[in-house]
């Protein structure tokens, strides 16, 4: 009887212990009435250790063969009690702190992006993000995302605000939604602010930062009128939408600009963007771009199979030679032979900044062979960027291409693959002194790809093609620290777990478990000590 007693006492004792460490993790969490299971461990306990005082339980630790006995008792209850400190410990760290992160999925879209981690190291003052949500319940996934971020960079601070208790804070900073965040200097030196209102992920946070950390933005004119795709479509696969959001969130601004209306580029160009259009160039447009150009302007073009855009003759001049031609691919399929296919798929890349460390593959529907030709500007350099693969070619013969029935077989005058689409100019260390006003400027930075298609709506979020693009645009208007690998934006199929469903995960497996093996293991040392034959040691 007396050991039922004292098991009784220790039951009690370990019902209380957890019952405290679950007030602890959960008084301040909404889920703390989950199941009552704090409540209904207290008072377990509670009843435990008054039946055992009730019962004797004081006489019984009083009584000198209980102490001997108790002895190795205490031995175990203080070695538990050090235990479950650990275990509790631990848990807190992980679920509070969470000092060991591994993203273990095979995309790595839990890992921040190689562009927010080197956003983050350029950030030269802390930074304060404000999430107003109401009750300061952030939404999960933003909260993972700042944790990341803070873990990260010792100048990312972030702080939940809830709008209903800080009205005065909320009218200040002109928050008019909840699930806002607001981005600002901590010391407010510059007075710039950045709010994200829905939509929050890594690439919108990083975005917000570029903001910040950036002077004016720089402008992008869309050259427009002959038939390009529109940049505010989004509904069919041909439209811009996609690459207008893309280029926007590189903190650029993009404006369409009619060459037909407008005698020149305006002067705040960074850069003009020229896409093979249905219609060609006008022989006046051509030479606003050739003007602009040798002002030492910047430009990206996008040529186009089987299409007349005067790209062509723009980039002659500058050691660039787009081909009137379409690259074909061969491919061997097992039991069906070669096939041949117009689409190429791109892992092989010059050597160049906009290329560096950039070993992802891009896809191109239908592109033109783009390659340095023998004379270059003088002080300029011309590298080749992106390769087809080592059995294509680019057949010259394009109409038999894009016939009813299209044909494709590769001659002598084909250019053998691999076959560049893309080359990139940089006369940046030819240009003059700005004060002597003289020289030669042929241009500034040029790149010219020979697929058009490559960056609509259908395929600009296909394998790598937006971080080719936005790489190639950054370096063209200077902004080198743009060249990299930027947040994934495909939808991840996962179940988004509520707070209240992760804390009976956590409940479950962080104190249930660890509780039930702690009982057990008290379960079988008493029914084993109870077995134990005495007094068979001589002393």
């Amino acid at each position: 009887m007396a050991r039922i007693i004292k098991l009784i006492g220790i039951v009690g004792l370990i019902f209380l212990v957890f019952g405290l460490v679950l007030w602890g993790l959960f008084s301040q969490e909404k889920s703390a009435d989950l199941y009552y299971v704090t409540e209904l461990h207290v008072v377990i306990g509670a009843v435990c250790t008054l039946l055992f005082l009730f019962c004797g339980g004081i006489k019984l630790i009083g009584a000198a063969a209980a102490r001997r006995a108790a002895g190795f008792g205490a031995g175990v209850v203080i070695y538990s009690a050090l235990f479950l400190l650990v275990i509790g410990l631990a848990n807190y760290l992980v679920y509070r702190k969470d000092p060991l992160y591994y993203d273990s999925t095979q995309e790595k879209v839990y890992t921040l992006a190689p562009q927010t981690k080197a956003v983050l190291a350029r950030l030269a003052a802390p930074v304060m993000v404000r999430a107003f949500y109401v009750g300061a319940e952030v939404d999960k996934s933003v909260e993972d995302l700042l944790n990341r971020l803070a873990r990260t960079s010792d100048n990312i601070r972030w702080q939940a605000v809830d709008p209903e208790k800080n009205p005065a804070l909320t009218e200040k900073l002109g928050i008019n939604e909840k699930g806002t965040l607001h981005f600002s200097l901590l010391d407010d030196s510059a007075g710039k602010e950045v709010k994200i209102i829905r939509h929050i992920d890594e690439q919108e946070i990083v975005n917000a930062l570029l903001k910040l950390i950036r002077g004016a933005e720089k402008t992008v004119y869309y050259i427009a009128g002959h038939g390009e795709p529109e940049l505010d479509e989004g509904k069919t696969n041909t439209g811009a939408l996609f690459l207008k959001e893309a280029v926007q969130g590189e903190n650029l601004r993009m404006r369409k600009l009619m060459l037909a209306e407008s005698p020149s580029v305006p002067d705040d160009a960074a850069a003009i963007l020229v896409v093979a259009a249905e219609r060609s160039l006008l022989a006046r447009e051509r030479q606003a771009i050739t003007d602009y150009l040798s002002r030492g302007g910047s430009a990206v073009f996008l040529n186009q199979p089987h299409s007349a855009s005067g790209i062509a003759e723009i980039v002659a001049p500058l050691g660039i030679k787009v081909g009137n031609d379409v690259i074909i691919e061969k491919s061997v399929q097992v039991f069906q032979g070669p096939s041949y296919d117009a689409q190429s798929i791109v892992s092989s890349y010059g050597h160049h900044e906009i290329t560096k460390d950039f070993k992802k593959s891009t896809i191109f529907p239908t592109a033109t062979s783009v390659r340095k030709s023998d004379e270059v500007p003088g002080g300029c350099t011309v590298v080749e960027l992106a390769l087809s693969g080592k059995e294509s070619w680019a057949e010259q013969k394009v109409e038999l291409v894009f016939s009813q029935e299209p044909q494709a077989a590769q001659d002598e005058e084909d250019i053998a693959g691999p076959v560049p689409i893309a080359a990139a100019l940089d006369c940046l260390a030819a240009r003059p002194d700005a004060k002597s006003g003289s020289g030669a400027k042929p241009a500034g930075r040029v790149v010219v790809i020979g697929d058009a298609d490559f960056v609509n709506n259908a395929n600009i979020r296909q394998l790598f093609n937006r971080d080719f693009f936005l790489n190639i645009l950054n370096w063209t208007i200077g902004e080198e620290e743009g060249v990299t690998i930027r947040a994934k934006s495909l939808r991840r199929s996962v179940k988004v777990l509520t707070n209240r469903q992760i804390s009976l995960i956590f409940l479950v497996a962080g104190v249930l478990i660890p509780e039930l093996v702690t009982l057990a293991g008290f379960v079988v040392w008493w029914a084993r000590s109870s077995h134990q034959p005495h007094n068979l040691v001589k002393r």
